[in-house]
């Protein structure tokens, strides 16, 4: 194909206008095309007999666009990314699935799971309003809902999770490191040491 003339051929939305002798390749011929959208752009044969290239760029960033906006509506198709709920549900799946997450070690380091079907915000906002979640506006962060473990090294799931008050929560795993904390101490005194369990 090198020593074909391409000129007035057409590859995607690239019409060839003739050789380009201004760029040399000794390994392939450079032609001066038009695309669709009025920019001109050399291209080596072979990008054009290939289907490599088929346009100036912008098909690529007409794709791009598409997948962003695709993208953008599967995550927002809820209307629900500000809200509280949206965020708990985030960050309790970070923490489980994401090692980079700085709480990783305590939740998915430890083998806490969340269950598959709220990998779908929709499923687990269904399961959060018909067990006690309520959207609620100007309310004192302490007061907001918390998800919570009834079984704090079960996994995340509708059997094992309810919803309290990010106060009470606080209480809760206070009230938890304390008791760790006193039964550390007396196996220290009785010679072992228990870690304490910092979820």
């Amino acid at each position: 194909m090198r020593g074909c003339n391409l000129t007035g051929k057409r590859f995607g939305r690239l019409t060839v206008l003739r050789r380009d002798d201004e760029k040399t390749n000794k390994h392939d011929t450079y032609w001066l095309c038009r695309c669709d959208c009025g920019k001109e752009k050399s291209v080596t044969n072979g990008h054009l007999t290939s289907g490599s290239v088929s346009s100036c760029g912008c098909l690529k960033r007409e794709e791009s666009i598409i997948h962003l906006k695709k993208a953008s509506n599967v995550l927002t198709k809820h209307g629900k990314c500000g809200s509280h709920l949206y965020t708990v549900w985030n960050v309790m799946r970070q923490r489980c699935n994401n090692p980079k997450n700085p709480s990783y070690n305590w939740y998915g380091g430890k083998g806490v799971k969340v269950y598959s079907g709220w990998d779908d915000f929709a499923e687990f906002e269904k399961w959060a309003l018909e067990n006690g979640y309520e959207y609620l506006e100007n309310v004192p962060r302490n007061m907001m809902l918390s998800i919570d473990r009834i079984d704090s090294d079960g996994d995340y799931c509708p059997q094992n999770c309810r919803w309290i008050t990010i106060h009470e929560n606080s209480v809760r795993a206070l009230e938890k490191r304390y008791k760790n904390a006193k039964r550390t101490n007396r196996s220290t005194r009785a010679g072992s040491i228990i870690s304490m369990d910092c979820v």
